[in-house]
């Protein structure tokens, strides 16, 4: 991320060495547990630290950060190493109230090692609150998510902020199904602003209730494989479904883009990995869990309002077993498409921006269309829905033509080519799409004539997201 650099305390205690490399984890865990509260452990810049197991916080206030506080690759780097670890950094203990994560990067492993069952990559949270995880770079987790927020046992809690990170990519795809979150929040009244998630397969972030918490101004994108939700909603514990409070706003949903040019179409074009986000956003337990839970259990009195989802989907916002949701103003830009085939059978809804079961919603405020389903069309949708194969000419292309709408398509998809702000070259290979230079020319210089005075505000939005998407390339 294109991030200032911040600038350091007035006293930095030296960094963390890696020699010997045979007992690094424990003597960074020995120098938490010696250092008491408010400890900084330094890690030294440009540095690798391989992990044999999980390095745990040990008292209020503590820090793990690189010397300086980098935002770039000179930021410490801890590698999971141990067989059956899947854990870098562990801030869930009762006396770890105000602990902070700054200014590292971790990998998981998973490349090198089978998933495992253990936890996420980062895991906070716990009994305490006030904690902090601000610039760092994590991926690759062998567990289910790359970062946990969890409730803790006493589910007290409260007040975490992940803010300015770069998460992803986590898990892989439907066909192994190891899926992994990007962010997986069940602490209350917490912030989570100003993030990546690139490449989770399960939900960029989950919400677990979350009770009061605020998300906004994240980007959430997929990459290498099939993203289940952008957001998610869905969990009944461990708040009796209780979302008073939680507000899903100003967030960039991007699905799967095409990166080949298609045949016979100027807008669509195929994706070869066929690449697409299930559900924008996934609502009520239904949606995620089926029949499993019956239908008494509802989550109550979320907000979703005011985001920005583009490119291919199954489905934008799917709600069922969802009652008081406020579900307003959210906008579909910059070309998009909805597509995908049932593998359960053919009662599911074909692909849309919006659906919800009226016999089991309760929408408060929408402005927003909803075609009305079954409550049994929509069980375990995230499940039944798949892309449609990776040599179909289904997938938009990311920036905008000034073509004519395109017809419904096979696999319930309608496409459409909506006014929306253009991306720069360097936004378009971010997203991987790769049109020809004078295709490119064409459509920037088309719409840069015609649209720019009107989509001004958009255009901010999606250059913002891709900025950030630009740190992993």
């Amino acid at each position: 991320m294109n991030q200032p650099r911040q600038q350091p305390p007035q006293q930095q205690p030296s960094c963390i060495s890696t020699d010997p490399a045979d007992n690094t984890t424990a003597r960074i865990n020995q120098a938490l547990s010696t250092g008491g509260q408010n400890y900084v452990l330094s890690l030294c810049q440009s540095t690798t630290y391989y992990l044999e197991n999980a390095i745990a916080f040990t008292g209020a206030n503590q820090e793990i950060s690189t010397v300086g506080y980098p935002v770039g690759d000179e930021r410490a780097l801890l590698i999971v190493l141990g067989s059956s670890s899947s854990t870098a950094i562990d801030g869930t203990c009762d006396a770890c109230g105000g602990v902070k994560v700054r200014n590292i990067r971790v990998n998981g492993n998973r490349d090198l090692s089978s998933a495992t069952s253990g936890g996420a990559a980062i895991q906070l949270g716990g009994n305490s609150g006030g904690q902090l995880l601000s610039h760092v770079a994590v991926y690759n987790p062998r567990g289910w998510a790359c970062v946990q927020i969890a409730e803790g046992t006493s589910r007290t809690c409260r007040s975490a902020t992940i803010t300015d990170n770069v998460i992803g990519p986590c898990g892989v795809g439907d066909s192994e199904q190891l899926w992994a979150d990007g962010i997986s929040l069940a602490c209350k009244a917490s912030n989570v602003t100003n993030n990546l998630v690139n490449g989770a397969t399960g939900s960029g972030i989950s919400l677990l209730s979350a009770t009061g918490s605020q998300v906004w101004n994240n980007t959430i994108s997929a990459r290498e494989h099939t993203q289940r939700a952008g957001v998610s909603m869905v969990t009944y514990l461990p708040f009796n479904g209780d979302y008073t409070g939680t507000v899903a706003f100003n967030n960039t949903i991007l699905g799967g883009f095409a990166d080949t040019v298609g045949a016979n179409s100027t807008t669509l074009g195929q994706n070869s990995k066929g690449i697409i986000t299930k559900i924008g956003f996934a609502l009520g337990p239904r949606i995620w869990d089926g029949s499993r839970f019956g239908s008494s259990n509802q989550v109550t009195s979320g907000v979703v309002r005011d985001n920005i989802l583009s490119g291919a989907f199954a489905y934008g916002i799917a709600i069922a077993t969802a009652d008081n949701f406020t579900v307003k103003d959210n906008t579909y830009r910059n070309n998009y498409t909805f597509i995908g085939t049932s593998v359960c059978d053919t009662r599911i809804p074909s692909p849309q921006a919006y659906l919800k079961d009226n016999g089991t919603t309760n929408i408060l405020t929408t402005d927003d269309t909803f075609v009305g389903m079954s409550l049994q069309e929509g069980d375990s949708l995230v499940d039944c829905i798949t892309p449609p194969p990776s040599n179909s000419d289904l997938w938009p292309y990311a920036p905008p033509s000034a073509a004519s709408p395109i017809a419904t398509q096979p696999y319930g998809g309608t496409h459409v080519t909506p006014e929306g702000p253009p991306r720069t070259e360097k936004q378009k290979i971010i997203i991987g799409v790769t049109v020809p230079v004078a295709v490119i020319i064409f459509f920037l210089s088309v719409w840069a004539i015609r649209r720019w005075a009107v989509h001004k505000y958009l255009m901010r939005r999606i250059s913002m997201a891709s900025q950030r998407l630009s740190s992993l390339f």
